[in-house]
C-alpha cells in the first residue's frame, strides 16, 4: 500500500516498530534522516520528507542520525524488489562487502552490461551503484566505529575504503563529521572478552517456535540453546570464519528481547574484524529482516524461517539425517565433530568444539567413508559426504544467494545420495531463500492431500495450490510443519490428561 505524507507521520508519531526500516524519516530543519521508531519526540510534519532507503535520504543530503542509528534498521524496501534480478544484484553486493571494483565484477557475474547494472539500480532504487555502494560502505563504518574498538585503518580496509584517508574525507563530505565524531557519541558495551551489539527486528516473532527448532538440531560440541528461567531463552555456539585468506574464531550468544523487538548478541573479540559478517550471517540464521506484514494470508505473521551460519554445515547434517530421527542425527553430528572438528575453549563447557571446515576431511590417514563409518554413518552417506567435501573444496558446490537456489539445488543433485528433498532443504536454509517447496515432504503430504483434487496428480495439485503463495513458498512449508507438530503436542496433551 503506497502511503501519504500524513500516514507516515502518524506512523513516527507512533514510534510503530512493524515499519522499522520500511521508511525513513528526513527532518529538513537539522539535516538528519531517522528510523520511524526513533525516541526523539516527532518534529513538525511540515519539517519532514520521508524516503524509502537510506540511500536516498543521503542523496538528498541528508546524514544519519546518531540516536536511531538508521544502519541497524531491519532491511526492507532494498529487498523486497518486484524484480528478481535487482534482489540477486543486491545480495550479490552484500556478500562480495562493497569491495572496489564491484559494479564491473558484478556486471560479468550476471553476464549483463555495466549500463544494465546501472539502469536496474536507478529504476529500483532512485540511484546508481556507487551511490548504493557509499551508503552501505558509510553506514559500515559508522556501526564499526560506534560497536568496536577497532582503528581507523582497519574499519577503513574492512568496509571497502582504499585508505583511513578516504574514508575520513567520506565522512567529512557526507555526514559532515569525523570517525572521532562518531565514535565519541556513544559509550560502547566492551569487555575484556566480548563485544555487546542490538540487532532490532520487526514484531511478531514467535522466538519458543524458533528456539525449539535449533535446541532439537544443535550440534554437540558446537551449538547449545538454553532456557534460562522464566522463559528466557539463549542460543549459543561456537563460529569460525575465513575472509581474505584470514581465519578469525570465536563464540557469540543470541538472547532475545521481545518486549523491545531487539536481539541482544555477545561476539568474542577474536571475531571483532568480522564483527559486520558476524551480524550478516546472524540475521539469516534468526531471519531477523523478514517482513511479516508481507507474508501471505493464512501463514502466521510471527513464523520465521530458520537459516544457518554456514552452507556446508546444514547440508552435512542434511545428509547425515536421512531416514533417521532428529535426535540420532543430532548424536552422529556431534560424533563428526569430535573427530574432525578443531577443538576450543569457551565460558561454556557444552561448547568445546568448531564446526569441520571442508579441508579438515582430507587430513586423516584414512577415507572419509571410513571414518565416518567408524562412528556409525553409513557408507552410502559418508560416500555422498566425501562428494560434498570435493565440491566445495573444488568450488563446484557454491552457497551464493546472489545466484538463487537452483545452481545449488542442481549441483546437490548430481551426487548420489542427495535427492530432492535434501537439496531443496539445503537450499531453503543454507541460502535463507523464501521461495521453496517441500511438496514431497512426507508430512507435507500428509496434510495437503485430503484438501488436493483427488482427479489430478500430486505434484501437480500440490504445485498448483502453492503457487497462491509465492515468493513465500519457504514460509508455507515452515506453516504445515509447524501446524503438524502442534497438532502432534495437542494430541499428547490430551493422551497424558487421560
Amino acid at each position: 500500500m503506497k502511503l501519504t505524507h500524513q500516514m507516515y507521520y502518524e506512523i513516527i508519531k507512533s514510534k510503530d516498530a512493524r515499519f522499522d526500516g520500511a521508511f525513513f524519516t528526513a527532518v529538513k530543519t537539522t539535516g538528519i534522516y531517522c528510523r520511524p521508531i526513533c525516541k526523539v519526540p516527532a518534529p513538525k510534519a511540515i519539517n519532514c520528507d520521508f524516503y524509502e532507503t537510506a540511500g536516498m535520504a543521503e542523496k538528498a543530503g541528508f546524514r544519519p542520525c546518531l540516536r536511531c542509528r538508521p544502519e541497524m534498521a531491519p532491511a526492507y524496501s532494498e529487498f523486497a524488489q518486484a524484480d528478481d534480478l535487482i534482489k540477486q544484484l543486491l545480495l550479490y553486493f552484500e556478500e562480495e562487502n562493497y569491495e572496489a571494483g564491484l559494479v564491473k565484477k558484478c556486471a560479468d557475474y550476471f553476464g549483463i552490461s555495466v549500463r544494465h547494472v546501472n539502469r536496474l539500480f536507478q529504476n529500483a532504487l532512485g540511484f546508481g551503484p556507487q551511490q548504493y555502494i557509499m551508503t552501505k560502505r558509510l553506514l559500515n563504518g559508522k556501526r564499526l566505529l560506534q560497536d568496536t574498538t577497532l582503528s581507523i585503518t582497519e574499519i577503513a580496509s574492512i568496509v571497502g575504503f582504499g585508505s583511513p584517508n578516504r574514508f575520513y574525507e567520506a565522512l567529512k563530505d557526507k555526514y559532515k563529521m569525523t570517525p572521532s565524531d562518531i565514535r565519541g557519541k556513544r559509550k560502547r558495551e566492551i569487555s575484556e572478552d566480548e563485544i555487546v551489539i542490538k540487532i532490532p527486528y520487526r514484531p511478531p516473532y514467535r522466538w519458543r517456535q524458533m528456539m525449539d527448532y535449533f535446541k532439537l538440531r544443535a550440534i554437540p560440541g558446537v551449538e547449545e540453546v538454553v532456557y534460562e528461567p522464566f522463559d528466557n531463552l539463549v542460543y549459543r555456539r561456537t563460529l569460525r570464519i575465513t575472509e581474505k585468506e584470514h581465519v578469525y574464531e570465536g563464540y557469540i550468544e543470541v538472547k532475545p528481547f521481545p518486549e523491545e523487538n531487539y536481539v541482544r548478541v555477545k561476539v568474542s573479540l577474536g571475531l571483532e574484524k568480522v564483527l559486520l559478517t558476524v551480524i550478516r550471517k546472524i540475521k539469516r540464521a534468526f531471519d531477523l529482516d523478514a517482513v511479516p506484514e508481507a507474508l501471505p494470508v493464512g501463514i502466521d505473521r510471527g513464523i520465521r524461517l530458520p537459516g544457518c551460519f554456514e552452507g556446508f554445515e546444514v547440508v552435512l547434517r542434511a545428509i547425515i539425517g536421512q531416514q533417521i530421527t532428529v535426535k540420532a542425527a543430532t548424536t552422529l553430528s556431534g560424533r563428526l565433530v569430535s573427530v574432525y572438528g578443531a577443538v576450543t575453549e569457551t565460558p561454556w563447557k557444552a561448547l568445546t568444539h568448531f564446526f569441520p571446515s571442508p579441508e579438515a576431511f582430507i587430513c586423516k590417514d584414512e577415507t572419509i567413508t571410513d571414518t565416518l563409518g567408524r562412528i556409525g554413518i553409513i557408507s552410502s552417506r559418508g560416500n555422498a559426504i566425501t562428494s560434498v567435501v570435493e565440491g566445495v573444496l573444488n568450488h563446484d558446490i557454491l552457497f551464493e544467494s546472489s545466484g538463487g537456489p537452483e545452481p545449488l539445488i542442481h549441483k546437490l543433485m548430481q551426487i548420489k545420495g542427495i535427492g530432492i528433498w535434501t537439496a531443496q532443504y539445503v537450499a531453503m536454509r543454507s541460502l535463507s531463500w523464501p521461495d521453496v517447496f517441500l511438496d514431497t515432504d512426507l508430512i507435507i503430504k500428509q496434510k495437503l492431500i485430503p484438501h488436493l483434487d483427488p482427479n489430478q496428480k500430486y505434484a501437480v495439485a500440490a504445485h498448483d495450490f502453492a503457487q497462491a503463495y509465492k515468493p513465500w513458498r519457504s514460509y508455507l512449508t515452515l506453516s504445515i510443519w509447524q501446524d503438524h507438530f502442534e497438532s502432534m503436542d495437542a494430541k499428547e496433551a490430551v493422551e497424558d490428561e487421560r
